[in-house]
């Protein structure tokens, strides 16, 4: 077993504990300042996990939006290429 999913596992036992950290290594092999390391980086990963689970759905036909007859008020070309219009 690879140390990190190691630590990762020692992570998850003490979240699921309740006890203190100091409490909860009193009887492992590792230091307290690698324990927080190893939290620190398991949050980490935590979000970035929870971010990336963004999925696109790819649209299959054209959709044809109505031309609206209203007067343009402001348009907003962006360097990206995206365009902001605001009508009346």
């Amino acid at each position: 077993m690879a140390v990190k999913d190691k630590m990762y596992k020692e992570v998850q036992l003490w979240k699921s504990s309740g006890k203190s950290k100091a409490d909860f290594i009193l009887d492992k092999e590792y230091s307290k300042a690698k324990f927080e390391y190893w939290i620190s980086k398991y949050n980490k990963e935590q979000v970035i996990s929870t971010k990336s689970n963004f999925k696109e759905i790819p649209i299959t036909e054209s959709i044809a939006v109505p031309e609206v007859k209203r007067e343009k008020t402001l348009q907003i070309d962006l360097p990206s290429g995206i365009k902001i219009t605001v009508y009346k």
